[in-house]
Formats: C-alpha cells, structure tokens, sequence
C-alpha cells in the first residue's frame, strides 16, 4: 500500500508505508547502505521515508540484542547460583570439591540429600570432628593407666 504527501510545491510524492514489517535481511543490511552516515538523530528536515525506516529497523536490532543480552545474563546468574550453592553443601558435608558439580537438587535440601548418598556411595566418611582424640591406653592392661607417662620417659631419657 502506498502513501500519497503533498510537497510544498503542491506535486504528490509517492511513500511506502512505514508500517510494513522489514525482512528478515533487514538487520543485517543496515551497513550496506550506501555508506550512508547515521544522521538520523533529530529527524531534521522533511519526512524522509527510508531514514525512518532505517531508523526503526535499527531501533529493533537494539532491542533484539538488548534482550538477548538479557537472556544470556540471567542464564548465567542462574549458573553462578547453582555452582554457589553446590559449593556450599559440598562444603558443609565434606564432599571433595572436584565432585561439587556432580551434586543435583533444585534446592538446598535436595543437594544435601544428594550429597549424602553421594558419600555413602563412595564409602567416604563424615568429616573428621576437630575435638582430641582421647588418651590412648595399652592392649593389654586397656583398663589400668600405664606404669610409666610420656613425662617420664621424656625424663629418664634426658637424665633429670
């Protein structure tokens, strides 16, 4: 469909219609255009017709790249997140740190169960407490506190 202006000189001037959907190619034409500058700033002048198409073909290349920069910065939040909270059951269960990303879940919960099995499967025990470990006693006599301590020993040894 074609729309007919007035010029101030009175003669009719032939426009495409702005609202036609451009092609596909559109986007991708942009810079072949004759080497034409952006100008378009302001729209100074008379209405021009393919400046305003390019104008609104670039406007959408904007908002095509804007939103698939979006996507891609929520799909990598959503990784970060997800490798974050691995980390931290890894780590609050003892799990080795090179199997952290192997944990599965949708949440916390789910992870530390995952975790779990994980860790009986491998036969790999809770992590070791940081409390001492008792006094040790002799084999034989395991209730009877040994004839000699470590204290004299040490003693004896050194001659005092």
């Amino acid at each position: 469909m074609e729309n007919e202006d007035q010029s101030s000189d009175g003669q009719q001037e032939e426009q495409p219609d702005i609202d036609e959907q451009p092609t596909e190619d559109a986007d991708d034409d942009e810079a072949g255009d004759e080497g034409e500058q952006d100008d378009d700033a302001g729209f100074d002048g008379p209405f021009d017709a393919k400046r305003a198409r390019r104008a609104i073909d670039k406007a959408r290349a904007d908002r095509k790249q804007a939103a698939q920069r979006a996507t891609d910065a929520e799909k990598s939040a959503k990784e970060m997140q997800r490798e974050n909270l691995q980390l931290k059951v890894a780590m609050k269960l003892g799990v080795p740190a090179s199997l952290a990303s192997r944990l599965n879940g949708d949440d916390f919960d789910a992870m530390v169960e995952d975790a779990s099995t994980l860790l009986d499967e491998l036969g790999i025990g809770k992590p070791e407490t940081q409390q001492p470990k008792p006094r040790l006693r002799g084999g034989a006599r395991p209730n009877q506190d040994p004839d000699r301590s470590a204290k004299d020993i040490v003693s004896e040894a050194l001659g005092q």
